[in-house]
């Protein structure tokens, strides 16, 4: 695989795959330059073979776009550093990844000046009202995400408000997903509707 010049995507998931695996994945991408996808996710890698991953794309000139370490025992500390090592992604997925409301602060902090990310899955993380406010901060600011997935977290009514009062002032993002966040269905209805009333450019936002 190291010198095939074909294959673009490899799904890796579901293989069991713990460190030693990660690290051999890490030395294949250091000379692999057509290979844009790589699915890691639901595996046994760890802290160390994560970071020697992002480390790898952050360093090599390698042609990774989109990376899933989801569903992966992952210290939630260390995932502090992956906004400095996903620079040159245009998607983060950290789905079922136990990252919690002090990881997405950093992640949210890089997304409000990053100019390649536009796609952001950070579904069932524990992220709540805390993480909301990091998160609506970032969308104040940030003008490339078009995407981001935030379904089955403890954002709650009040942290939805909070996110939906930042979208007044953001014009790029067209969907946003807070279902299963424990969200008054019926006043957050009112809300949404009261800030879009007569605008256009309205994005598409599930709760």
């Amino acid at each position: 695989m190291k010198l095939n010049s074909t294959v673009r995507s490899i799904d890796l998931s579901y293989n069991k795959i713990d460190e030693q695996g990660a690290l051999f994945i890490s030395e294949f991408l250091k000379s692999n330059s057509t290979i844009t996808s790589i699915n890691l996710s639901d595996n046994a890698i760890e802290a160390k073979g994560a970071l020697s991953i992002l480390e790898t794309l952050n360093t090599f000139p390698t042609a990774i776009t989109s990376i899933d370490v989801s569903c992966n025992p992952i210290n939630p500390y260390v995932s502090q550093l992956f906004p400095i090592l996903l620079e040159k992604q245009t998607t983060i997925q950290f789905p079922r990844s136990y990252l919690g409301d002090p990881a997405v602060g950093y992640i949210s902090q890089f997304l409000k000046s990053n100019s390649t990310v536009t796609t952001v899955d950070i579904r069932n993380n524990q992220v709540g009202p805390e993480g909301a406010g990091y998160i609506a901060e970032c969308l104040k600011s940030n003008s490339t995400l078009t995407s981001i997935n935030l379904r089955d977290n403890r954002i709650k009514h009040e942290g939805a408000l909070v996110i939906l009062h930042a979208l007044k002032s953001n014009t790029t993002l067209k969907s946003i997903d807070l279902n299963w966040n424990s969200i008054d269905s019926s006043a957050f209805q009112l809300a949404v509707d009261a800030q879009y009333s007569g605008r256009d450019n309205i994005p598409s936002i599930s709760f």
